[in-house]
């Protein structure tokens, strides 16, 4: 994997100890190619906004207070970014993630983020 930061000190740092644990490299964006990093900059935009709407609805709904080292937290992130792979449409082919890599839509049903899911396990 191929991992893509501003030429930034601190993201230099951080790319440089990823890469020097894992079998990734690194590339930067020139200085003066400000939209370089736009397509992970809208997703971070993204993720950042749903983790607010479901952090807060998931405090409303069953009255606690999730602080940022709340269990829940990663969770929330990890399922945003599921979330736009599945339903964010491309300005470009007018597609998913989903759909570029399947050839299909994602059809399924999904229950909201947080939300009591009670079931029977048959067998």
């Amino acid at each position: 994997m191929t991992i893509q930061c501003d030429p930034e000190n601190s993201a230099k740092d951080m790319a440089q100890k990823v890469a020097n644990n894992t079998s990734n490299t690194f590339r930067f964006t020139a200085k003066e190619n400000k939209g370089g990093n736009g397509m992970i900059e809208r997703f971070h935009s993204f993720t950042e906004g749903m983790v607010r709407i479901w952090r807060r609805a998931l405090e409303r709904q069953y009255k606690i207070v999730i602080e940022l080292r709340h269990p829940i937290v990663p969770w929330m992130v990890r399922h945003a970014s599921w979330t736009y792979d599945r339903f964010q449409v491309h300005a470009t082919d007018h597609k998913t993630s989903f759909e570029r890599q399947f050839e299909r839509a994602y059809v399924k049903k999904v229950v909201p983020f947080g939300e009591t899911v009670i079931w029977k396990m048959i067998g």
